[in-house]
């Protein structure tokens, strides 16, 4: 992923001081830098090798465009078409584009607007100072403007640690904003405003047809999005685990004869490498393996902290990996959003039910609180005096976006799940940081979004189309093993093994869960997530002079509970997910530092 700063200012050299510190701090990640500035707008960037960001300038316009913007064909589009495509008269919103991708185009005398992928995951922030304007892809960068003054957001704090994910674009500096998702930020006359230009368009188009009419709806629109998100020519890539999303896409590449090479995170222990190999080799992939490299933690966290400012969370800091072998010229795509997007599963498998088996937003919410701090222990943790009834607003916030996504509640929980939980929460596996290529991401095109909003609960129910399209298309994938980041790794299509042997293998599973692990822990996430774990203590370590500058927000004595000193371990029922607070957390000491 490209990082940016724009800064529209009237003075020279106010744009010129803040784009000199912006790139300076750029050459930390060791991608290629370019620059403009014209006519009251300025910019500086870092784009990943093998997809330079793309320029244009004519003598009123400027545009610059990252990664791949798509318009109904497979065809990406030039920042010169981006430009034309938005030069609308005032007041009107061109249309959205597939594909991930962040765009800026300057027209004067002075108008601005920016736009990302639909769903929001390019990182889009902006900040007013004075009659200046702020745009980067990181909060953090803004404080090169020598007009930054910069106050903490109590409610986005308190927003960020009931959720772990932004809320209603606050971040943890005052005035500083996300984008919002399939927003468009105009800048004009002075004054900065948000615009929808996508929404997901929940419906029942679909509730009179059947299952298998849904399963042939589905499979068409994720063939037709690979078509034109992934045209033959290009080397692709793809993050290769052994669940079940990237060997269903894994499966459509095939068929349209797209043969990326495979990347798998982890060690030849892993049982995730145990099912992708096996995946791999059915597929006749090219397989390469990048083993975690946990003693550079700390490092990875310092850059988590400075490019992202905890808007994903704390957990995925290993994802800031550095890789081994040059990026594909096309990018890499994974199945990241497919178990949502098509499988629907995590929205119910996570949640309680009522009686009627409709997912309410108090379902919705106690899935997602639990990745944050539980609301009842953050009233304990946040100081009165100063948060007042943040909390309460947080959750409110929380509630209104739910229903504001419309249709029946299960759709409501599915796309708020996609514009929140997997905006935010999961998009890191995504390479953001520009290491890794470009995002190539057919999963979340708009048509097929289109088709999955409105299939009935009874269709996406705990992934059964999903499970269903793999054991009816891709039979001899859905016979291998798989990774469901435990220890059962049975295939969709049993093998039939003896009576005997199903017992066996029933046994094992039973007994690698409950004995206690004398061997390295062989389930990937959990390995890379422990907090108790070498990596995870040094980052600790690293994070402790914080906890000091912490106390005039929350109260010290809960704070130690929750995340205790590096040498003492914290105990959980659940090692990722009630661990992910006290991640956060620590995250939150390591910003702290030299910021508060």
């Amino acid at each position: 992923m490209s990082h940016f700063l724009a800064v529209v200012d009237e003075s020279p050299k106010a744009r010129a001081h803040c784009v000199a510190r912006a790139g300076r701090q750029l050459e930390e990640l060791g991608l290629p830098i370019a620059s403009f500035d014209t006519s009251d707008v300025a910019a500086v960037w870092a784009s990943p090798w093998g997809r330079p960001a793309n320029c244009w300038q004519a003598s009123d316009t400027v545009a610059l465009l990252f990664g791949q913007a798509l318009d109904g064909a497979p065809r990406s589009l030039s920042a010169r078409e981006v430009a034309q495509a938005w030069a609308a008269a005032p007041g009107a919103i061109p249309a959205p584009f597939d594909g991930l991708y962040g765009a800026l185009v300057w027209r004067r005398p002075g108008r601005l607007l920016v736009g990302a992928d639909i769903l929001g995951r390019f990182p889009v922030y902006y900040y007013r100072v004075g009659g200046a304007l702020l745009v980067a892809s990181s909060p953090e960068l803004f404080r090169c403007h020598a007009g930054w003054c910069g106050r903490l957001d109590l409610e986005g704090l308190a927003g960020l640690l009931t959720a772990n994910y932004l809320l209603d674009g606050r971040t943890l500096w005052a005035g500083a904003r996300r984008l919002g998702a399939g927003n468009l930020l105009i800048w004009e006359g002075g004054e900065a405003r948000e615009q929808a230009q996508y929404r997901i368009p929940v419906s029942d188009r679909y509730f009179g047809l059947d299952f298998e009419a849904h399963a042939e709806l589905a499979a068409s629109s994720l063939d037709q999005a690979i078509a034109r998100h992934m045209p033959g020519g290009p080397r692709y890539e793809m993050l290769f685990s052994g669940g079940l999303d990237s060997r269903m896409l894994g499966g459509f590449l095939r068929q349209r004869c797209l043969r990326p090479k495979a990347i798998t995170w982890g060690d030849s222990g892993d049982l995730e490498m145990h099912c992708a190999r096996k995946v791999v080799k059915a597929l006749r992939l090219e397989h390469e393996t990048q083993p975690v490299d946990e003693a550079s933690y700390p490092e990875f966290a310092q850059r988590e902290v400075q490019w992202r400012s905890l808007a994903n969370g704390f957990n995925a800091v290993f994802c800031w990996q550095q890789r081994q072998t040059p990026p594909a010229s096309g990018g890499f795509t994974s199945g990241q959003a497919m178990d949502i997007v098509i499988g629907g599963g995590i929205v119910v498998q996570q949640s309680q039910t009522d009686p009627e088996g409709r997912v309410r937003f108090e379902h919705l919410f106690a899935r997602d609180n639990r990745w944050g701090i539980p609301a009842p222990v953050l009233r304990q943790l946040l100081r009165p005096e100063r948060f007042s009834d943040a909390i309460d607003r947080s959750i409110e916030r929380m509630r209104q976006d739910f229903e504001a996504c419309g249709g029946e509640d299960f759709q409501k929980a599915w796309a708020y799940t996609i514009l929140h939980r997997h905006r935010f929460h999961t998009s890191p596996v995504l390479g953001l940081h520009g290491l890794w290529g470009w995002p190539v991401l057919p999963t979340t095109d708009r048509k097929v979004l289109e088709v999955m909003s409105g299939i009935p609960l009874g269709s996406m129910l705990r992934r059964r189309l999903q499970e269903h399209l793999v054991i009816t298309r891709f039979p001899d994938l859905a016979r291998l093993p798989l990774d469901r980041n435990a220890y059962d790794i049975r295939p969709l299509i049993p093998l039939r093994p003896s009576w005997g042997k199903q017992r066996l293998l029933s046994l094992h599973s039973t007994l690698q869960h409950w004995l206690p692990r004398r061997q390295r822990e062989r389930r990937f996430y959990y390995r890379v997530l422990d907090f108790n774990g070498p990596g995870w203590r040094a980052i600790r370590q690293q994070a402790e002079p914080g906890r000091k500058l912490l106390e005039p927000l929350f109260n010290l004595d809960v704070l130690a509970r929750l995340v205790p000193p590096p040498t003492q371990p914290l105990m959980a029922e659940d090692a990722i997910i009630d661990t992910s607070g006290a991640k956060l957390l620590a995250g939150l000491m390591l910003w702290a530092q030299g910021r508060l």
